[in-house]
């Protein structure tokens, strides 16, 4: 018996069970096969894709609520009033909540394990995973350590990660994906910034250690300043306490508890500062530049991608023909309505140039004259300027509509490539790509 492709199989007809089987050329294994992989695809929709269905956007506004109610947790159980140092009975009530929020956590990372179309390694390597895999681990280390009857207090320590999920809010972020992208591709400067700093850092905490720690006192035990004796040992004890204060002073945060009393040393702290200000300044114009750039590019993209069909975080993303065509169309009527419209206003500026300007009893034939010429040559630059402006919209409009349909062809070819590709297989449909009659596909069309 002949073997039909899938997609030619109406399974809502009245086609018996065995007989659309056995057109369907599958076997049993493969079936089933095929309804794990169509259960994965919906599990990763309703986990990953918000506007796949009502449900989806559902499970996301739970989700985002979980991390919220999650980081306020960890913010309110510091509260000594309500944390177990003030009422050890409210002890039970934060482990149990803390519980809860675990086990909802690990369900959703356990789902979005099972339907995730990446490979096990990518998925488990994946940053925001290990972020969610960290900030369950401490609830379950608790519960299989302490059932083990084992000394868990070096769990306490893995309770901090539990903050890492507010970085989940970030994830889909398209501002924090700006910044990472703008410090990547500043990642040179970013380099040469943190060079310079730290050389700065150690030379400038290098001099005003020598010129602010003092005189050493064998009584004390340490160094003390002339200037403040009395104050005790001078905060200038050695380099590596001196490096907060540089770093403090080069990127011009003073915080003045660690002052120069000398004028020596603030001779160094002056340079400190205006150091800090130019070994700054540099890098940090290349990211607010590259930042922008970033930003004009994602603007650039959301714009684009209304031409895209919808498609999974996961999946490559597809030009819509039909959506591709409609824009073409309103191209050319745009381009037929200005080739209808601009003559018109040509005309009308033409004819504003010969209208004689109104005689004015009052002035003199000489300044009438002035008067008719002023009028000529305003007539005569509103000319250029439409001129220009016609020249310069024609230009654009023609260099889009050639972009539209290189696009257009572009996508026709890869589409008659793929079905001429599939036309053998079983499983997919030939794609109608059809154009439709008097369109022509190209810039010589214009």
């Amino acid at each position: 018996m002949e073997v039909l492709p899938r997609d030619t199989l109406n399974y809502g007809s009245n086609v018996p069970l065995e007989e659309r089987r056995l057109l369907d050329g599958r076997s049993p294994v493969e079936r089933r096969q095929d309804k794990f992989l169509a259960l994965r695809k919906k599990v990763h929709n309703f986990m990953e894709d918000p506007s796949s269905s009502t449900g989806a956007f559902v499970m996301s506004i739970c989700s985002i609520s979980l991390i919220f109610l999650s980081s306020l947790t960890c913010c309110l159980e510091t509260i000594p009033s309500l944390n177990r140092h003030g009422y050890p009975s409210d002890a039970f009530f934060w482990n149990e909540l803390d519980a809860i929020i675990s086990i909802l956590f690990s369900m959703e990372l356990a789902l979005r394990m099972f339907s995730t179309p990446e490979t096990m390694f990518t998925f488990v390597t994946d940053k925001m995973n290990v972020v969610e895999a960290l900030s369950v681990l401490p609830f379950w280390l608790h519960l299989f350590v302490a059932n083990a009857h084992l000394n868990v207090k070096f769990l306490r320590a893995f309770r901090l990660v539990r903050v890492f999920r507010i970085f989940k809010f970030a994830e889909g972020s398209m501002q924090v994906r700006l910044i990472t992208v703008a410090v990547k591709e500043t990642k040179h400067s970013m380099r040469l910034l943190g060079v310079i700093l730290t050389l700065g850092v150690f030379v400038f905490a290098a001099l005003i250690w020598y010129v602010e720690r003092g005189v050493w006192r064998d009584t004390s035990g340490c160094y003390k300043r002339p200037e403040a004796e009395s104050e005790g040992c001078s905060l200038f004890q050695s380099i590596p306490d001196c490096f907060y204060w540089a770093v403090t002073t080069m990127t011009t945060v003073g915080y003045g508890d660690m002052t120069p009393l000398g004028m020596t040393g603030r001779c160094v702290s002056s340079a400190a500062m205006i150091g800090g200000i130019l070994v700054i300044a540099m890098p940090v114009s290349v990211l607010g530049t590259q930042f922008q750039e970033s930003y004009l590019a994602e603007m650039d993209h959301q714009l684009l991608s209304k031409f895209y069909k919808p498609a999974l975080p996961h999946e490559a993303a597809e030009l819509d023909g039909n959506k591709l065509e409609s824009l073409r169309y309103e191209l050319n009527d745009v381009k037929a309505l200005l080739e209808e419209i601009l003559p018109e206003v040509r005309e009308i500026l033409r004819e504003s140039q010969v209208v004689p300007a109104p005689d004015t009893p009052n002035l003199s034939p000489g300044s009438q004259q002035t008067l008719r010429e002023y009028d000529q040559l305003r007539a005569g630059s509103m000319m250029r300027i439409f001129d220009s402006i016609e020249s310069t919209v024609s230009e654009e409009l023609a260099t889009l509509i050639m972009i539209v349909d290189d696009f257009a062809n572009e996508l026709a070819e890869s589409q008659h490539s793929a079905s001429a590709t599939n036309s053998s297989s079983h499983f997919t449909a030939p794609l109608d790509v059809s154009i439709p009659p008097g369109v022509v596909m190209g810039p010589e069309g214009l």
